[in-house]
């Protein structure tokens, strides 16, 4: 349920502060657009965190580590914060792994903060092969001839910030394999 707490209803803020412990906040858009923080937000954190509520920071950004995230945070006046309080899809992705007793190499596209919590969470991740002519098309002859790593057993992608198509190539031929 969705509600508006408008700042000068006591008796409601008051009721939700009773009736709930745990608060999950998204990240991008929400406590920080772009670099710059929310105005009002860092308060409104400080204050659950300080009156004993547990403050979850959650985003779907795949791009950045926790750590990246807890540092933006720290940087926009969020300061009781640590990377056991952040979810991040990288990192539930990692953790989905696990939860699946996967046990195979992991090919990646994605920003390096993918790839980190990927290794973080006890994954090899199988480098992207170059496949490109000079004019950034993908040499399909080359890539269909190539010996892929045959222990991967999931390709997992995120934000990336200079796709090409040559990991998404990769990634079906990776799929596709026999």
């Amino acid at each position: 349920m969705l509600t508006y707490v408008d700042e000068k209803d006591v008796d409601l803020r008051q009721h939700i502060l009773d009736r709930y412990d745990v608060f999950l906040f998204d990240c991008d858009g929400v406590l920080y657009k772009g670099n710059e923080g929310v105005p009002g937000a860092e308060l409104a954190l400080e204050s659950l965190i300080a009156s004993g509520k547990l403050v979850l920071f959650i985003t779907n950004n795949s791009t950045k580590t926790k750590g990246d995230i807890v540092k933006k945070l720290k940087k926009c006046g969020i300061t009781s914060v640590d990377e056991d309080h952040v979810v991040s899809s990288a990192y539930a992705t990692g953790s989905y792994l696990r939860l699946l007793n996967f046990n195979k190499k992991v090919f990646c596209i994605g920003e390096p903060g993918l790839k980190h919590e990927i290794r973080e969470a006890g994954f090899d991740i199988v480098p992207c092969p170059s496949f490109s002519k000079s004019d950034g098309s993908v040499d399909i002859d080359e890539l269909m001839a190539a010996k892929l790593d045959s222990d991967v057993g999931a390709v997992v992608a995120g934000g990336n910030y200079s796709f090409s198509h040559t990991p998404l190539a990769t990634a079906t031929h990776q799929l596709h394999k026999p």
